[in-house]
């Protein structure tokens, strides 16, 4: 009889949230583990997952999410968040009332508390990739009381697990958490998808891309990933070294962006691939000379890094603490001082002219990310260190 636990969410399972929330429920079921998962209502995990399922409609569920998180007031988001609790309640205690489980697994979400109520008792790994303690993109409204809930919630739970060593440090310090209850694994990736079918490979002329060089992001693209100030920052660059820029991905910013190049009379050097499977997003990668993370948070571990590492690219970032945690300076990348643009142009002139240097660094990130970063080794050591505390 096979080991059993519950994953509980509160998302719409997209980017690379639904990477991680996949990765993490595969890693378990490797292990041995079957997995119950209790989430939003028409939220479909998987669908989004399958190629075959990439052109379907969203369900009506899925679009009433969709709209709530992106156009109601942050006071009634909130509220929102807190109705949400007696329908997660109730899928618990169903869950509950007909198994046994080994301990809970919660990705944490603001003004969750429903697991706290049904069971108390069992042993609970609550993972922490956001909290009152980090500056948020939407402000909280009702902050104190998500704060007192959120201490309580974080004493409650058996192990927290977080993505860097400064999450831990924040959680830590402002709601005075033992560091030992706290794990810090970063993110990962689940090797199979980067085995790519020969078949659905992506030709560069099919994406108007020649004999240049190209330098690639993915994402959803939002102010702080700092696409403004990579195409600022590449104009002449672009065309004094062939390059062309490919982002794979879309979001706000994306119109902006598109405009900047328009005004840089660079355009034609710049591709936007729009929403992708996320299943495709290796054959994309794939076509990628460098890849580069131009902006992002304090507190960063995009998905998108391991990813590029797993297809053999070095990757140009940032000195962000998390991210100089994670990979060596001329080892698996190359860092930039934080936003500026002559150093980031000094890094990517460097590799770019160094062929030699751009595959060393591109197979060692390859050894690393599939030595040190899969979602399985991430849960190895949460059952590792739950078994301990």
């Amino acid at each position: 009889m096979n080991s059993k636990i519950i994953y509980l969410h509160r998302t719409q399972a997209g980017f690379a949230e639904g990477e991680h929330i996949r990765g993490i429920i595969i890693a378990f079921q490797r292990l041995g583990f079957d997995v119950d998962v209790v989430g939003p209502p028409g939220i479909d995990l998987w669908g989004a997952y399958s190629s075959s399922n990439n052109n379907a409609p969203p369900s009506w569920k899925k679009k009433v999410w969709s709209v709530i998180s992106e156009k109601a007031p942050q006071i009634a988001f909130e509220a929102m968040e807190f109705a949400f609790n007696p329908y997660g309640l109730k899928q618990l205690n169903q869950l509950l009332r007909n198994n046994s489980y080994d301990f809970i697994y919660e990705r944490y979400a603001l003004n969750t508390f429903y697991s706290y109520i049904s069971a108390p008792t069992m042993k609970h790994v609550l993972e922490v990739n956001d909290a009152t303690v980090i500056e948020r993109s939407r402000p909280l409204v009702l902050k104190g009381v998500s704060r007192k809930l959120e201490k309580k919630i974080f004493d409650s739970a058996s192990l927290l697990v977080t993505i860097t060593n400064h999450f831990k440090d924040r959680i830590v310090s402002e709601h005075e958490i033992d560091p030992e209850k706290v794990l810090v694994t970063p993110n990962a990736i689940n090797p199979e998808k980067f085995i790519l079918d020969p078949v659905k490979r992506i030709n560069r002329e099919d994406m108007g891309i020649h004999n240049q060089k190209v330098i690639g992001c993915v994402g959803a693209f939002v102010p702080w990933h700092g696409l403004e100030f990579l195409v600022e920052s590449l104009q002449e660059t672009v065309i004094t070294h062939d390059i062309h820029l490919l982002f794979v991905g879309d979001g706000p910013v994306r119109t902006d962006v598109e405009k900047l190049a328009d005004t840089l009379n660079i355009r034609d050097r710049i591709s936007f691939t729009g929403f992708i499977d996320p299943g495709d997003v290796p054959y994309y990668i794939d076509l990628m000379d460098v890849c580069v993370i131009p902006g992002s948070n304090p507190h960063c571990s995009p998905v998108k890094l391991f990813e590029y590492m797993a297809m053999g690219k070095p990757v140009i970032l940032p000195k962000y603490q998390p991210l100089m945690d994670t990979i060596q300076h001329d080892r698996e990348g190359l860092f930039f001082d934080i936003d500026d643009r002559d150093d980031l142009i000094r890094c990517i002139e460097q590799i770019m002219e160094d062929d030699d240097k751009r595959k060393r660094i591109g197979a060692q990130a390859k050894e690393t990310v599939y030595s040190k970063h899969t979602w399985e080794t991430n849960a190895r050591n949460i059952l590792s260190k739950l078994e301990s505390l």
